[in-house]
C-alpha cells in the first residue's frame, strides 16, 4: 500500500529468516506480491543461543548502518519486537533517521520480545499502535500523546485482502488429506533462559496434550529462531516420527495458506501471538499456552491454558464445546477493524518531516502509591 502511494517512494530491505531456507525462505512471498526488495541483507548467524542471537543483532547494527550511510532515508518504518527489528532501529536511530514504530506498546511478559518492543519504543518518533491500552502504555513511556495513533493492527488488514486458499489447494502444499478435523498448532521458544523460562519453553506437556485426542490430524508450525528454539524442533521431529498418521511438521507455506488452515481447523493452539490476533476474527477458537503471550489482550474466544498437561487437556475439551465455537463465530476483535494501513498511511501523508523527529520525554501526571501502604 506504501509503495502505491505518490506521496513516499519505498525501498523495502529484507532481513532475518525471510532469507533463511530452515524458516521457508519467505522473501519468496514478498516477490510473489510483487513488491520490489531494494536490499537483501543477511545478518543471521548459525545457531540459536543467547550469544549467537547477540552476535546477528550486531551483525544487523553494521550491516544498516552502511545502508542508511548509503541511502539517507528520509525515515525508517518498523514493525513489532522481533531482535532484528531492535538492530534496524539502532542503526537508524544513532544515524538521526526518525523510526516509525507499529505495534508498540503491547505487552507479552513471557517473551523476551516484550522487552525488546519497548526498546524499540524508545528508539521511536512516532508511534501506530493496535488498541487504546496500548496507547496508554506508549505515553506511560515517556512518549508524546500527539506522537501516538491508535489504528489497530495490520495483520488484520490481510484478512480483507487475501483470498483463501481452498481445501485441494492446501492438500496439495501440506501433502496430507484434510478430510478430518485438525488442530493447527504453533508453538515458539520465549526467547530467556531462567528456570520458569526453562519450563515455558518446554513442548512436551502440549504434546502429551495430544494423545488423548488421538483422532485428531494436527498440522504443526517449525518454531522461530529465538533461543530455545532448537530444542522444541526435536521434540517436534521426535513426536511426528512416533506419530506419523496424525502429527505433520512444516515449514512455512505462506501467509495466505496459514490464515487457510486457520480458517478451517477446529482448533488453533499453541502460544503464538496468531492465536490472539488474527484467528478470532477467523471464527475459529483458540487455546493460548503458557505466559508466552501473558499480558496481551484476549478475547473470548481464547481460553488459556497453563503449560501442563492437564490443564491443556481440560482447554481443549473447552474451546472445541459447542458453547466456545458459538462464541468464536461472532468474530469479535479486540486489536481494530482491520483497516490499519489505510490509517497509518494517510497519517503519514498529512504529517509534516520536520515534526516527525524524537521528542523530549513526556512525563505523565500520576500519583505514586505510597511507600507506607
Amino acid at each position: 500500500m506504501l509503495e502505491g502511494s505518490a506521496s513516499f517512494r519505498l525501498h523495502l530491505v529484507v532481513t532475518g529468516s525471510h532469507l533463511s531456507k530452515e524458516f521457508g525462505l519467505t522473501i519468496n512471498e514478498i516477490h510473489a506480491d510483487g513488491l520490489r526488495v531494494d536490499q537483501k541483507i543477511d545478518i543471521e548467524i548459525s545457531g540459536q543461543s543467547s550469544l549467537e542471537i547477540t552476535k546477528s543483532i550486531g551483525k544487523g547494527v553494521i550491516a544498516f548502518a552502511d545502508y542508511f550511510q548509503r541511502k539517507k532515508p528520509d525515515l525508517v518504518l518498523v514493525m513489532g519486537d522481533r531482535y532484528e527489528i531492535v538492530a534496524v532501529a539502532l542503526a537508524a536511530f544513532m544515524a538521526n533517521i526518525p523510526i516509525v514504530h507499529i505495534s508498540g506498546g503491547e505487552l507479552s511478559l513471557g517473551s523476551k520480545d516484550d522487552v525488546l518492543r519497548h526498546v524499540i519504543t524508545k528508539l521511536s518518533s512516532l508511534h501506530f499502535v493496535s488498541a487504546e491500552e496500548h496507547r496508554k502504555r506508549v505515553i506511560q513511556l515517556g512518549e508524546d500523546p500527539e506522537t501516538i495513533f491508535d489504528v489497530g493492527e495490520p495483520g488484520l488488514d490481510d484478512l480483507h485482502e487475501i483470498e483463501l486458499l481452498g481445501k485441494a489447494t492446501l492438500e496439495g502444499l501440506v501433502g496430507r488429506r484434510l478430510d478430518r478435523e485438525f488442530f493447527l498448532m504453533t508453538f515458539h521458544p520465549s526467547g530467556v533462559s531462567s528456570l520458569d523460562e526453562r519450563v515455558e519453553n518446554d513442548v512436551k506437556p502440549l504434546l502429551q496434550s495430544l494423545d488423548h485426542f488421538p483422532d485428531k490430524l494436527v498440522l504443526c508450525c517449525l518454531p522461530n529462531s529465538d533461543v530455545g528454539g532448537d530444542a522444541i524442533k526435536d521434540d517436534l521431529l521426535a513426536y511426528e516420527l512416533a506419530n506419523p498418521e496424525r502429527f505433520h511438521l512444516y515449514g512455512s507455506y505462506g501467509r495466505a495458506a496459514f490464515l487457510s488452515l486457520a480458517s478451517l481447523s477446529e482448533l488453533v493452539i499453541g502460544n503464538s501471538s496468531s492465536s490472539l490476533v488474527e484467528v478470532p476474527l477467523l471464527g475459529v477458537p483458540s487455546v493460548d499456552v503458557g505466559n508466552r503471550q501473558r499480558g496481551r489482550l484476549r478475547g473470548l474466544s481464547v481460553v488459556h491454558a497453563r503449560n501442563e498437561k492437564n490443564d491443556i487437556v481440560r482447554a481443549i475439551k473447552y474451546a472445541t464445546s459447542e458453547t466456545q465455537k458459538e462464541t468464536a463465530g461472532k468474530k469479535i476483535s479486540l486489536y481494530g477493524d482491520g483497516y490499519a494501513c489505510e490509517k497509518i498511511i494517510a497519517t503519514l501523508e498529512r504529517l509534516e518531516l520536520e515534526k516527525i523527529r524524537k521528542h523530549d520525554f513526556y512525563d505523565v501526571d500520576f500519583m505514586l502509591p505510597s511507600l507506607e501502604d
